[in-house]
């Protein structure tokens, strides 16, 4: 459970927003599932990457399904751009089906942070969807912004 730590500078992205509650988060998958066949109408960075990512606000969050952006001048309609601000993350793989992704979650969040006595920023949190995802058993990483 031990994690990675890196610094990321800002990132831009453009995609797609929902709100979630602890009761909508199946509406997560139902998301990627509109994005996905729309990814090529943004001007994306190369690579094959896209992203996830919380917003916390209260008592749900903003999920973003998006991709990175050079600058957000070309946003498509129905979509929206935001900025993730720089910061330092401790990152953990998870491995195996997305239905377990939840579980990886708490692990960080209930033994984690109160194991190693971190603070969690205010920023978002990433999950690095690339050439290793396979929502059957694949491999997503997880940024969380910490202090």
């Amino acid at each position: 459970m031990e994690p990675q730590y890196v610094e990321l500078p800002e990132l831009k992205l453009v995609g797609m927003c929902t709100w979630v509650t602890p009761e909508r988060v199946p509406e997560i998958g139902q998301m990627w599932g509109r994005f996905a066949p729309r990814m090529a109408e943004i001007e994306s960075l190369p690579g094959e990457q896209s992203f996830g990512v919380s917003f916390c606000d209260g008592e749900g969050f903003h999920y973003m399904a998006g991709l990175p952006v050079a600058n957000l001048d070309h946003i498509p309609d129905a979509f929206v751009g935001k900025i993730v601000p720089a910061s330092r993350y401790a990152v953990w793989t998870h491995k195996g089906p997305i239905q377990e992704f939840g579980a990886t979650y708490q692990r960080i969040t209930q033994e984690w942070f109160p194991a190693c006595g971190a603070t969690k920023r205010a920023h978002p949190t990433l999950e690095l969807y690339d050439e290793r995802f396979n929502p059957e058993d694949g491999e997503t990483d997880i940024y969380v912004p910490i202090e």
